[in-house]
């Protein structure tokens, strides 16, 4: 048995964790010695990068899948103290099937969900939006096209212990729209209005 400290969040990083300790143990090198460079591990960006904001905690991921979404909720429900509340949105001219799917498992799980744009590409956002909430069967959520403006909400209304999830662009630094890409860091939004608030 071994105490280990880590910066990984979530039931599946400790499986990560896990497998990556007896990959290199097996590559002949001693628990003992892998152990004692836990604490520098981070995760990295856009993956379960997580920042303390207002008392709690924001999540910066990928998901963007209603697997995705179903584990990185369902994780972070077993660490919250409060509140979870997750900002999530589905890409434009992608597979239309999940969004439906991924609005009721938001909804679902999560004590609070913020509906934003994820990559809209060349469909419109309206439609996107429809077919999402068309999955929702829960009163717990409002819609924020504008993805910074959400970022902000979703910080605002965060109170200690409460888990901000930030879903779906995790380590991407633009947002699709039209055929045109603009720069949008998540992390950076995170920061921005964190600074401010």
């Amino acid at each position: 048995k071994y105490n280990v400290k880590t910066n990984l969040t979530s039931k599946f990083n400790v499986y990560n964790f896990l497998t990556a300790v007896a990959l290199i143990h097996e590559l002949g090198y001693k628990t003992e010695d892998i152990l004692k460079y836990s604490e520098d591990v981070k995760p990295p960006k856009g993956r379960c990068e997580t920042f303390k904001v207002n008392g709690g905690y924001a999540i910066v991921d990928y998901a963007h899948t209603p697997d995705a979404v179903l584990k990185v909720v369902t994780a972070y429900n077993e660490l919250k103290t409060n509140k979870v509340i997750t900002l999530v949105g589905c890409g434009g001219d992608r597979d239309p099937l999940k969004r439906p799917i991924m609005g009721d498992i938001a909804t679902k799980l999560s004590d609070y969900v913020i509906f934003t744009e994820d990559n809209p590409r060349t469909e419109d956002p309206h439609k996107i939006m429809d077919d999402i909430l068309n999955g929702v069967k829960k009163n717990n959520y409002e819609v924020i096209y504008d993805r910074p403006m959400a970022i902000k909400k979703g910080i605002d209304m965060m109170e200690k212990g409460d888990i901000l999830l930030l879903l779906g662009k995790g380590h991407e630094d633009y947002q699709i729209i039209g055929h045109t890409k603009h720069h949008l860091d998540d992390s950076e939004e995170v920061l921005k209005w964190h600074k401010e608030a």
